[in-house]
């Protein structure tokens, strides 16, 4: 188990949403068009969901108990899952909030504001790495577009989608960047060079 298998998981898990949104609005479609349920497209629809969260949950459970320290990006991206599986629920309407409306400017900017935060917690890995910032910092900008949903009429998830390409962009890179021994993690049973880290953030 190595920190560049939680960054692979991540980026299956991610596949599986990109595919997962893009089925159902093509699902939504014909089923606009006809006004008929096709159970087979609903439950292949909730395999490729499922199948992703069980792959994102696996990847944040790696990291948690593979890295050294990094409370904050720890806590965050276990946050971060149970938003986004409360948000997917809700808008594909497996679950049903009355006050949940996936049309809303205040949501949409919430979501893209908090997964960006979300995303720029990855810089405690390793906050003086230059290439690290500026990995992090496009994955952000990118979540942070989510919030054209807004201007144009679209649904929350279109910046879940957004998240999944920002978050593919940030982990292709980072395992590039561990590639060429840029990017060092501190991980438990390693043997490799131990950076110092402290737990203050954004100093």
């Amino acid at each position: 188990m190595t920190f560049r298998n939680c960054l692979l998981l991540g980026i299956y898990s991610n596949l599986f949403f990109i595919a997962f949104i893009l089925f159902c609005l093509m699902y939504y479609d014909l089923y606009r068009d006809s006004g008929e349920a096709v159970r087979e497209f609903e439950i292949i629809a909730m395999s490729l969901e499922a199948i992703g969260f069980f792959i994102m949950t696996m990847s944040i459970f790696m990291m948690i108990v593979l890295v050294q320290g990094r409370l904050l990006l720890k806590i965050s991206m276990a946050a971060y899952l149970l938003i986004e599986v409360t948000v997917m629920a809700l808008d594909f309407t497996l679950l049903e909030w009355e006050w949940y409306d996936g049309y809303a400017p205040w949501l949409i900017i919430a979501h893209a504001i908090v997964s960006a935060f979300v995303c720029m917690t990855y810089l405690t890995l390793d906050k003086r790495n230059k290439h690290l910032q500026i990995s992090v910092g496009v994955s952000a900008a990118v979540m942070l577009a989510g919030m054209l949903a807004i201007a144009f009429g679209q649904r929350i998830y279109i910046s879940v989608l957004t998240n999944t390409f920002a978050y593919m962009i940030l982990y292709n890179a980072m395992i590039v960047l561990m590639r060429y021994d840029i990017l060092i993690v501190d991980c438990y049973g390693y043997k490799a060079e131990v950076k110092e880290y402290r737990s203050s953030f954004f100093e």
